[in-house]
């Protein structure tokens, strides 16, 4: 096995420059990889049949029994993996090596800082900790959320037949469901509560929408300053809602007959962009307006800064929309995922089958990293102003890069 970088290829575009790093030449298996959207890539290899190593941006870790695919803060440079040997097990990371002889269950970094909360039980006690900070339950937990700076922690917990809601370690009240949707800025959660067949969406104790017959989405920023929920009444009518502190009411769409539960929430303000299907039309809602899906289309997304909303869309040809402008591409696109696009809306970019592709749309050019046997998903590392994917060939991983 060998790490690091053995030879660059590159492919020259107006405005986009592709090369391809050698990261991993390995005689045993690849077993997995990817890359995150902080630009940190990550592969778990197999040397032997029992044991694992886990390679991060060069480094290995190991080996173990059993590595996680490793969660990234979204600020910073830190990252966290499950792994175990036997009866232990370890959080590892940059900063970290905790042992524990209890199962960890999952982990969470706020949103806004590198603080990381987990959840570890040993089969009959459960432990909500980040290292300093600890709360004992003897109930299982079924999901955790902390507010943006990683200082307020909820959980939901399953007791008896009920699910209850705990904010650093009190008890706050019980509902026959609990959907938990993120924490506030100022610690208040958000969430969808569940009493016989009826659902209500809270935050805090300000109730914001009642008498729901089901709730299919609902979660907040990362500034823990917007919410936004999709949901059907009892009358079977379905809406999105938004809400943020400066609105005296949460905002509504009109009427749905559907809206798909991927909704596309803005980094930073009040805006939503999400699937809808309206008396028979299919559309791409961005808050009120509405923009065609055509035959076919993939969710909207956000670029990081939330500058551009972008979807691929499908009508006869391929096309690419940004903030409702259609743009014709003379290339597949993927509409299984949204394609990735750069804060001035110039270029977008998706993974194909076999490559990296970014495509020009003011100038009508396409540009191409290295052929591979298979890529992983791509991310736009905003840092850099770079798309990054990785790719494989014949048991040799490669970065894949296209610089604006």
């Amino acid at each position: 096995m060998c790490l690091g970088i053995q030879h660059q290829a590159m492919a020259l575009g107006m405005g986009a420059t592709c090369t391809d790093t050698l990261l991993i030449e390995n005689p045993v298996a690849i077993e997995s990889y990817g890359i995150d959207t902080t630009g940190h890539w990550w592969a778990i290899l197999r040397p032997f049949d029992k044991w694992k190593l886990l390679v991060v941006d060069g480094v290995p870790y190991g080996p173990y029994e059993q590595i996680s695919q490793p969660v990234f803060a979204n600020v910073g440079t830190d990252w966290v993996s499950i792994v175990s040997t036997d009866v232990r097990w370890w959080l590892v990371g940059p900063r970290r090596l905790l042992q524990t002889s209890s199962t960890i269950e999952f982990v969470r970094f706020a949103t806004l800082t590198e603080e990381l909360w987990w959840v570890e039980s040993n089969g009959q006690d459960t432990r909500i900790t980040n290292g300093e900070r600890s709360y004992a339950t003897g109930y299982p937990v079924k999901d955790l959320w902390v507010d943006p700076q990683g200082i307020v922690v909820w959980w939901t917990e399953k007791q008896m037949n009920q699910v209850c809601l705990i904010r650093n370690g009190a008890l706050r009240g019980c509902s026959d469901d609990v959907i938990l949707g993120g924490v506030w800025q100022d610690g208040r959660v958000l969430c969808a509560l569940k009493s016989g067949d009826k659902w209500s969406v809270v935050l805090g104790d300000e109730t914001l929408s009642t008498n729901l017959s089901k709730v299919r989405a609902i979660k907040t920023n990362v500034y823990g300053q917007v919410a936004t929920w999709s949901a059907m009444d009892l009358a079977g009518t379905v809406k999105v809602w938004m809400y943020t502190d400066d609105f005296q009411n949460p905002w509504e769409s009109r009427a749905l007959q559907y809206a798909d539960s991927a909704i596309a929430l803005h980094p930073s303000e009040p805006l939503v962009a999400f699937r809808a299907t309206i008396q028979g039309n299919t559309v791409v809602c961005y808050n009120s307006a509405e923009y065609p899906q055509g035959t076919r289309s993939s969710n909207p997304a956000f670029s990081h800064d939330g500058m551009q909303m972008v979807y691929s869309s499908y009508q006869d040809d391929n096309y690419i929309v940004v903030n409702g402008k259609r743009k014709l591409v003379n290339a597949g696109v993927p509409m299984l995922a949204p394609p990735l696009i750069d804060s001035k809306g110039t270029h977008a970019a998706w993974p194909s089958a076999t490559t990296l592709v970014v495509y020009d749309l003011e100038y009508d050019i396409l540009t191409m990293g290295k052929m591979c046997d298979v890529v992983s998903d791509a991310v736009y590392d905003w840092r850099e102003k770079t798309f990054k994917a990785l790719g494989m060939v014949s048991q040799r991983l490669y970065l894949l890069k296209c610089k604006l």
